[in-house]
């Protein structure tokens, strides 16, 4: 308790002194600060009214050497089920009770997991597994061990579709009790399954959202619309980068005063593609047909200067680094190609020829 009052005392001290709030305020009144210091109750857990739900400190004082802390509890106003809006920790200050918490009626996710829902939402909720894991140590994160089933399967009710367990249970043992440490999370509703990605560690907490459920026409309307979102972040990308690299050169002047040209081109016996500059892109199209004549030009952009060129080829290359063959060639999905076009072809390019 003493190292961590001290803590708080340095955050203070550090963020702003008692003296110059004093001198803001024109006041002697003495400066109170309150803490959360320790949640007693874990999110989404069922609470009585009078429970204890945390424990906050507050810190009261004039100047730097005179602080005066102490540690109060708080207690639920009512039954129901608890939602926790700030983390503990050195930083967590409050000046509004109710900010702390909220106490729901009945279950946070209760609602959303109902199959009566046209879309079933699968959320992770903690009270449901709680009796059936059981960490062995203290602050121990909870992951997905292993999905059963993936992205499109159509599944059946009361399928299991998860494993979940505690971190610690599944690296740190080579053998486990599957009733104990392990979890099932089964699907309420039949249908088509969408899983929702993790991080990287798989690491899930309360209300996270394991999967959904939906019908075949609403599935598939689902994965068109993660389809146009997805490709109108990609074209979002690419006007940033094109446009951050344009201003970034707009003051830079080829001494030649020559413009440059941003090309694809496609190698239509592997539909490989080519991502690079040319102050002449039909004439570079000639000397690379010389090797191998299934090389086509497809489009080309013409920039102020070599200089402006060349920075928007390598945030390209960037951009699909992961589709990189060799080089300058890459294996473009149709979206890549479409989203390259449709931004080289927003000003029509002028070719120089030789």
């Amino acid at each position: 308790m003493k190292t961590i009052i001290s803590k708080i005392k340095a955050f203070i001290n550090k963020s702003e002194s008692v003296e110059s709030i004093n001198n803001k305020t024109g006041n002697d009144f003495p400066i109170v600060k309150k803490y959360l210091y320790k949640w007693s109750v874990k999110n989404g857990d069922k609470v009585k009214k009078g429970q204890l739900i945390c424990y906050y400190v507050e810190v009261e004082g004039f100047e730097k050497s005179e602080w005066h802390s102490s540690k109060k509890p708080i207690y639920s106003p009512e039954s129901g089920y608890l939602e926790r809006k700030k983390k503990q920790g050195q930083k967590s200050f409050f000046t509004d009770f109710n900010k702390l918490f909220y106490i729901h009626k009945e279950s946070l996710y209760k609602k959303e997991n109902s199959p009566k829902k046209s879309v079933y939402t699968c959320h992770f909720y903690w009270e449901n597994i709680r009796q059936k894991l059981k960490p062995r140590s203290r602050n121990v994160p909870l992951c997905v061990v292993e999905h059963l089933k993936f992205e499109g399967d159509f599944v059946e009710e009361n399928e299991v579709i998860l494993t979940i367990g505690f971190e610690e249970a599944i690296n740190e043992f080579e053998e486990y009790d599957e009733t104990y440490d392990i979890a099932e999370i089964r699907t309420l509703k039949p249908g088509y399954l969408h899983i929702e990605p993790l991080d990287n560690k798989n690491w899930i907490f309360d209300g996270h959202v394991l999967f959904q459920i939906f019908d075949k026409q609403e599935y598939e309307e689902f994965i068109l619309k993660k389809e146009k979102e997805k490709q109108k972040s990609e074209l979002n990308k690419l006007d940033i980068v094109i446009n951050k690299v344009i201003k970034t050169n707009k003051n830079l002047i080829d001494f030649e005063n020559t413009a440059c040209y941003v090309y694809l081109m496609i190698d239509t016996t592997n539909n490989f593609h080519k991502i690079g500059i040319s102050n002449s892109p039909e004439y570079r199209e000639k000397t690379l047909q010389s090797e191998k004549p299934t090389i086509e030009l497809i489009v080309a952009k013409e920039y102020l200067n070599r200089n402006t060129a060349l920075n928007v080829e390598k945030n390209l290359h960037k951009i699909y680094k992961k589709k990189r063959i060799r080089g300058e060639w890459f294996k473009l999905s149709e979206n890549d190609i479409r989203n390259i076009k449709e931004k080289m072809e927003s000003k029509k390019a002028t070719h120089n020829t030789v």
